[in-house]
């Protein structure tokens, strides 16, 4: 499903990203830039007195693409696309280096129960995840967990203008 994701500055100077779906591929960087300009000019997106969509600052059309997991009607499953085992096993398909340091980003560590570890981590404003490459998250991801920990489950929730990754990772047991 093709979508555009738009990013655009308020009236206090901050960042807000806006992501439309069922777009039109098929416009001119200006037709695209001349519709969104529409947004800063009606004013309606307004909150404690602050335009949320004063000025617009960039664009890109995102594709995402859907993988079937499984279907209940076929039985058939695809190959993943990212092979679980190295998730599992915390083998990055390539070594990709960081340019920030990992435990920077974590917000929120708790142990849900034991061995089970819930991490909370955020991107600074100016790292966009969609630009990450699949390496340089997986790298990422890998860095911010526990060693020998396993990822058991991630998931990613956009609250204004930051992206928060919330981890459960299963942790090695001791010997």
């Amino acid at each position: 499903m093709l979508s555009i994701a738009a990013t655009f500055e308020n009236s206090d100077g901050k960042k807000r990203r806006l992501r439309m779906k069922d777009v039109n591929p098929n416009g001119s960087a200006e037709d695209i830039k001349t519709s969104l300009e529409k947004l800063t000019a009606v004013n309606l997106f307004e909150k404690d007195g602050v335009n949320l969509f004063q000025e617009v600052v960039g664009a890109k059309f995102i594709d995402k693409i859907e993988t079937v997991i499984f279907d209940e009607k076929t039985g058939l499953a695809p190959e993943p696309m990212l092979a679980q085992e190295d998730i599992a096993n915390n083998v990055p398909a390539e070594e990709v280096p960081l340019m920030i340091d990992p435990r920077e980003l974590i917000v929120e560590e708790k142990l849900l129960q034991t061995g089970l570890l819930m991490q909370i981590f955020e991107l600074p404003e100016e790292v966009d995840s969609d630009d990450l490459s699949q390496d340089e998250a997986l790298s990422l991801i890998m860095a911010i967990m526990p060693p020998g920990g396993t990822l058991e489950d991630i998931s990613m929730q956009e609250e204004g203008n930051s992206e928060r990754f919330k981890l459960i990772v299963r942790l090695a047991e001791e010997k």
